[in-house]
């Protein structure tokens, strides 16, 4: 249970985010989007998050399974362990441009971003890139609150007008 008091949300995230409504708002609408608007393949945004969980120690959101997304247990359990050479392409760029973001943001290369670019176009690009980053705070925000750990199985870990995991 976080050191905060709670404010009775959908999820142990949204209990501590509740305490700031407004701002609890906000966030859902700006992090909801880029699950419901699907710029973004659901696969690369849920290896992305999970990349950056484990990179974190963040089992509070290491312990959502997004269900679309189609990532199985066994590519769950290698993203866990560090062992990403079984993601081959786009995937595997993606999943090294991730883990950079967490403390090496400075050292993604020019032929990373290209790579994806070239893949998705500009404005799936933008919305990967702003995606890693929000895995990011999730993950800093979940442990600085230390945010109960909750398994979930979930359609997507965020929609704008639903909770956010």
């Amino acid at each position: 249970m976080s050191w905060l008091g709670t404010s009775h949300g959908a999820t142990p995230f949204e209990d501590v985010l509740g305490l700031r409504p407004e701002l609890l708002e906000g966030y859902r609408r700006f992090y909801g989007a880029l699950w419901d608007q699907r710029r973004v393949p659901p696969r690369l945004l849920e290896i992305a998050r999970l990349r950056v969980a484990w990179v974190h120690g963040c089992a509070a959101e290491a312990a959502i399974s997004h269900r679309e997304s189609e990532v199985t247990i066994a590519e769950r359990e290698a993203l866990a362990r560090g062992q990403v050479a079984s993601f081959h392409g786009l995937e595997a760029t993606v999943l090294e441009v991730a883990e950079k973001m967490t403390h090496q943001h400075h050292s993604i290369a020019d032929g990373e971003i290209a790579t994806i670019r070239n893949a998705l176009g500009e404005a799936a690009t933008v919305a990967l890139i702003t995606g890693i980053a929000l895995f990011d705070a999730n993950c800093r925000l979940k442990l600085t609150f230390e945010v109960d750990v909750r398994t979930a199985v979930v359609d997507a870990p965020a929609t704008a007008a639903g909770p956010i995991y």
